[in-house]
This record gives C-alpha cells, sequence and structure tokens, in this order.
C-alpha cells in the first residue's frame, strides 16, 4: 500500500485526531508501517506499546483494531503467497473476455451503463486470476475515482521490473 492508500485506510478505522494528523503531517506507506508493528510476519508482541509511543495519545482500542486489520492482511498475503504459481504463456493466451457489446446510442456508440457493465466483467475476468488480484482491486478503485496522476502511480508500481 502506498502513502495514500496507506493514510485512507488508516482513516476509515475512525482514528482519534493525533493519528489523523501523524498521517497528514508524516505520511507512510503500508511497508513502513509493517516494519513497525511485524517481526518474521507475525505481529510484534508490544505492537500495541510500540504504536503508542509512535502516536502519542492514541488509545489502547483503537490500536487493538488497527493490529486485527493488519492481522487479516497479513493472512491474506500470506495465503496468496502459499496458493501463487506462475501461469505459463499457453494459459495466458488462453484468456478471454467477453467482445464488445453493440452500441446503443446514437451513431452505434455505447451508453455509459453497456460501458460500466463491459468495464466490470473486464475487472471480474482479471480478479479471478490469483496473480491480477491486486491489479484489479485497483481498477475498480479507479473506476469509481478517476484520477489519472493515481492510476499512473498503480500503473507504474504494477509493472515495476525491480519488483519482479
Amino acid at each position: 500500500m502506498d502513502e495514500e492508500h496507506f493514510g485512507d485506510w488508516v482513516k476509515s478505522k475512525s482514528p482519534p485526531d493525533c493519528v489523523g494528523k501523524a498521517i497528514d503531517d508524516e505520511p507512510m506507506s503500508g511497508s513502513e508501517f509493517k516494519v513497525q508493528v511485524v517481526i518474521d510476519d507475525k505481529l510484534h508482541p508490544n505492537a500495541v506499546e510500540h504504536l503508542m509511543d509512535i502516536w502519542p495519545g492514541v488509545t489502547r482500542k483503537f490500536c487493538g483494531k488497527l493490529l486485527v486489520g493488519i492481522e487479516k492482511i497479513l493472512k491474506i498475503e500470506k495465503e496468496r503467497e502459499a496458493g501463487s504459481k506462475l501461469m505459463s504463456a499457453r494459459d495466458l493466451a488462453a484468456i478471454t473476455f467477453m467482445a464488445l457489446p453493440a452500441g446503443r446510442a446514437e451513431g452505434g456508440k455505447l451508453e455509459h451503463d453497456q460501458l460500466k457493465h463491459y468495464f466490470l466483467t473486464i475487472i471480474s475476468k482479471i480478479d479471478e486470476l490469483q496473480e491480477f488480484q491486486a491489479y484489479a482491486e485497483g481498477l475498480r478503485w479507479f473506476m469509481q475515482d478517476p484520477d489519472p496522476d493515481r492510476a499512473m502511480r498503480m500503473i507504474r508500481k504494477s509493472f515495476n521490473p525491480r519488483e519482479r
């Protein structure tokens, strides 16, 4: 998770003002946060106390809520890694998508609802492929809040050759 996504995720947990201000003043990515509270793919035993040191004024209850969310994310990551296998070129070539529907608007153009349905169909097909679930989630998010700059950051991150 980049800084923006991580900040949004933390804010979705209804943080106290001190945490919201700290995230706004000094953004951190999910990886940076993970270094603070995770050791050997498990939550650090003193993670709550550490968070209370980082964010003075934060409650134990909020720290617990945040760490429960982190545990769920770690579990999902572990399951993905355990079950992931690279697709062969033959498997990739066999993937098919629904044909573009005939447009119902003037001049045979697609209507907004047709395009939206087609886009969601493509995303669901991508989501079925385990290796591309994060990419499909990014597409779903982008469809709800289209921003070209954020899209380019997501694409660059997804196709960074150093991470492959």
